[in-house]
């Protein structure tokens, strides 16, 4: 039965060119790890203002859908015409949540992209 060994990114890298310098091979794969760990953190931080946004958009959506002008309803005519301007009210602050959650929706892919290559590159196992 083989053993399956966790090789480091230098280790492998250092295995396929057969030697080289190893300070420098480090000194990359230090900085290559730290530049996963900033995108993903700066992605995150973006999405945790999102989520502010998205909460505060809500709670926008929230008092556009009561927030009914009476004097606008109080005649048939008045109310016809008034259904048209309450709709697209609504539909304006429901646009504003919708967008901000897809581009929440955008960063956490990102974020995945980002997990999934920064593990492809650090986190390969391989038989002995």
């Amino acid at each position: 039965m083989s053993k399956v060994k966790k090789q480091s990114f230098v280790e492998k890298v250092l295995a396929f060119v057969k030697g080289g310098d190893d300070a420098k091979l480090a000194k990359f794969s230090d900085k290559l790890s730290k530049y996963y760990a900033n995108n993903i953190a700066s992605r995150q931080a973006e999405i945790d203002r999102l989520s502010d946004r998205i909460e505060d958009a809500n709670e926008e959506l929230e008092e556009t859908i009561l927030n009914v002008n009476l004097e606008r309803i109080n005649k048939t005519d008045s109310a016809e015409s008034y259904c048209e301007t309450y709709s697209k009210a609504v539909a304006q602050a429901k646009a504003k949540v919708d967008t901000l959650e897809e581009q929440v929706k955008g960063l956490e892919e990102e974020i995945k992209q980002l997990e999934e290559l920064r593990d492809l590159i650090f986190g390969t196992e391989t038989a002995e």
